[in-house]
């Protein structure tokens, strides 16, 4: 991430380069107190020499012109060095000043890095989280189409039976005679007034309430539940935890959403710097070097969100299906709002997820209801498909997640930025040499 770290390094840089050009000025002053001290020093040898000169001939004459003049030359020197002394004490407040500056640039920058590092790590983790709900969401596609093709299957078989029986039970009974016809007759309506397609009907409800009792004893079994209580509170813990997880990945989604307009803000800012005068000095190739830097990451983080505005788009068309093969309506209005707001994408698969779940269990109860005996459910193939996929999404084998290229190139960029001292010189010691070797040559 680079987004105002860039700034604090420009500040950070025109800082330094104020400063080098400070110390080049107090190197120059210096000299010039130098030449100015040496030149004193001079004067004041001249001075002593003609008071030597003047005291070993007191015959002659003083000389008022002479006196004055080496008086007032005396003072202008005396006032000039005072005048240096006063720039140099300037000079180092001045120092002072931009050490201080530099000291608080440096702190703004390393609190700027760890807010960076802080935003990598989460959109690796909403990353991992997007894969995991993308691999889920394929897999319960694939399970209610499996679903869906059992049930129409079990349908037509029971349709088929159906018709059977009731050819069977519609045939004329031929070989009885009328007198044993009657005879039983009355036997069975002495015995019983209910008909026979009532007597089918409750030995069918019969062997239904037998085979949901064994499901439900297969399923506490397997659970390890004490009762059904406790296994309604599983199911719908997890459904919670499903709920909390959908509202993290929206939360996630929001961030990056986030983070994505301050890259546009931070690339408006650094089209405006493009067009801004640069001022001529001795570290603008290091500059222009930082800014193709800086350009260069802006450049792999926006080819890293067009493929993540590409994957959404492919989303798009198998998200709307699964919305419609679960809700069995389109949905139009609904999916361009979840596209023009990614966020609420998880939230969306979320309600998917519920519905299927909903139509999953539905099934199984329907299934089991159709067979009386309960020792038969775990073998019916719905039931325990159903049974085991609710034994395997325990432990999903999720694969590792799929970190980004620049996620991986910058993940040390802390380490990196600590070492840029090297490409700001803070002393310019080559500089300083050859102003002084060009000092020392016109001197001479």
């Amino acid at each position: 991430m680079c987004n105002p770290v860039h700034g604090v390094e420009a500040e950070l840089a025109k800082v330094r380069a104020e400063g080098d050009w400070v110390l080049i000025k107090i190197e120059m002053e210096k000299k010039a107190m130098e030449a100015t001290m040496a030149a004193l020093a001079e004067a004041q040898d001249e001075m002593k020499r003609l008071r030597a000169a003047k005291s070993a001939s007191r015959a002659k004459p003083d000389h008022p012109r002479q006196r004055k003049q080496l008086a007032d030359h005396e003072q202008r020197l005396h006032v000039a060095l005072q005048a240096k002394r006063q720039h140099i004490a300037t000079l180092r407040l001045a120092v002072d000043e931009a050490r201080r500056t530099k000291l608080d640039a440096a702190a703004a920058l390393a609190a700027e890095e760890a807010c960076a590092s802080d935003w990598e790590s989460k959109i690796k983790r909403a990353a991992a989280d997007l894969e995991t709900a993308l691999s889920n969401d394929a897999r319960v596609a694939d399970e209610i189409k499996r679903l869906q093709a059992e049930i129409d299957a079990n349908e037509s078989a029971f349709l088929a039976q159906k018709q059977q029986l009731a050819a069977e039970l519609q045939q004329p009974l031929i070989e009885r005679t009328h007198k044993a016809y009657r005879a039983h007759k009355l036997e069975y309506r002495k015995k019983s007034n209910l008909s026979w397609l009532k007597k089918i009907d409750l030995v069918k409800r019969t062997e239904s309430l037998e085979r949901k009792k064994e499901l439900l004893d297969y399923a506490l079994s397997a659970t390890q539940a004490p009762n059904v209580a406790a296994l309604l509170t599983t199911f719908l813990a997890q459904e919670a935890k499903k709920n909390a997880v959908a509202t993290a990945l929206a939360g996630r989604a929001s961030r990056h959403a986030q983070v994505l307009a301050t890259m546009a803000d931070v690339e408006a800012e650094l089209a405006k710097l493009q067009l801004a005068e640069v001022h001529a000095n001795p570290f603008r190739a290091d500059l222009v070097a930082a800014l193709e830097a800086s350009r260069d990451r802006a450049n792999v983080v926006a080819a890293e969100s067009a493929t993540v505005a590409s994957t959404l788009t492919q989303l798009e068309s198998p998200i709307a299906a699964l919305y419609e093969l679960a809700f069995e309506t389109l949905p139009t209005e609904m999916m361009s709002i979840v596209w023009s707001a990614p966020h609420l994408l998880p939230s969306l698969l979320a309600r998917v997820e519920a519905r299927v779940s909903e139509q999953v269990l539905s099934c199984v109860a329907t299934a089991c209801q159709g067979v009386a005996d309960s020792s038969t459910w775990p073998s019916l193939p719905l039931v325990a498909r159903f049974l085991e996929l609710r034994g395997a999404t325990r432990h999903p084998a999720t694969p590792p997640p799929v970190v980004p290229p620049s996620i991986m190139t910058h993940g040390n960029s802390s380490k990196d930025t600590a070492d840029d001292d090297d490409k700001w010189p803070v002393h310019s010691k080559a500089l300083l040499a050859a102003l002084h070797a060009k000092h020392d040559a016109a001197k001479q």
